[in-house]
């Protein structure tokens, strides 16, 4: 294994750190830092989510930094061979759209907080769409979907590899 080799690995292992600590908090923080948070005091709330809000945030923009550095090193390393095709551009495009989304909503969410307001619609398909689409939930989902997106083109790059071999 040459150098260039451990430097992509290195790469490769600071990009998924980084989307897991991220993904990873950001789920930590809905399945479980909520719902706990509920049963506390209004008063000692506010300081408690200000302080984890402060410590989250240097996690969420570490991780943006690596995200953007390492995927871009990535992506120059598998599109200059020449052997990807259309489809994985298309897909890469796809995931780039939702990772700006993404970053777009961490920044918004963050001139805005807290957006703990109650859903107060009378009709239950219109709640449901409500709780999906609130910040917080929405922020998880597309981290997931862009996973999920990473892991396709993982295989379609694999599998360009596998034919030109």
């Amino acid at each position: 294994m040459d150098i260039v080799n451990i430097f992509n690995v290195l790469v490769i292992w600071a990009h998924l750190i980084s989307a897991t600590a991220w993904v990873g908090g950001s789920i930590f923080w809905l399945i479980v830092l909520t719902p706990s948070i509920k049963k506390i005091s209004p008063n000692d709330k506010i300081e408690i989510l200000k302080s984890i809000s402060n410590e989250f945030k240097s996690v969420v923009d570490t991780s943006m930094f690596i995200l953007l550095f390492t995927g871009a090193i990535m992506t120059f390393n598998r599109i200059t061979p020449g052997h990807i095709g259309s489809l994985y551009v298309l897909i890469l495009g796809i995931k780039i759209l939702f990772v700006s989304y993404l970053f777009y909503l961490i920044r918004s969410r963050r001139s805005n907080y807290p957006t703990n307001q109650p859903i107060s619609l009378k009709n239950r398909n219109d709640r449901k769409f409500m709780i999906i689409t609130k910040k917080p939930n929405l922020i998880v989902i597309i981290g997931l979907i862009i996973y999920l997106i990473s892991d396709i083109l993982r295989s379609i790059h694999d599998a360009s590899i596998h034919l030109n071999l």
